[in-house]
């Protein structure tokens, strides 16, 4: 089973990779540079959307060059800043084949 990644990071990459074997074998997290067109710091709703447009944007890749993956997955870290401090926090979005 492929899973697309969207980044290069190695952390994210394993992690990915961890997760999803602990329910599919054959399991290869495969990481892709995207730009989730947020923020190089993402802040509150950004952050979502940066995960969501990393997982967007490799399904689209996916579809054009055929890579037969199953799992597209963004993951981004962003800061919210919640009773008057800031805290950092990271969001996954996972879109599968059928969107």
């Amino acid at each position: 089973m492929i899973i697309l990644v969207g980044s290069k990071n190695p952390v994210k990459i394993s992690s990915v990779e961890e997760a999803f074997a602990k329910y599919f074998s054959g399991v290869n997290a495969i990481g892709y540079e995207v730009n989730p067109g947020v923020s190089v710091q993402p802040v509150n709703d950004e952050t979502f959307v940066g995960a969501q447009n990393r997982a967007s944007k490799l399904k689209q890749m996916n579809d054009e060059q055929n890579l037969n993956a199953e799992y597209f997955v963004g993951i981004e870290g962003g800061i919210t800043k919640q009773f008057n401090r800031w805290f950092a926090f990271g969001c996954m979005c996972v879109i599968d084949k059928s969107g």
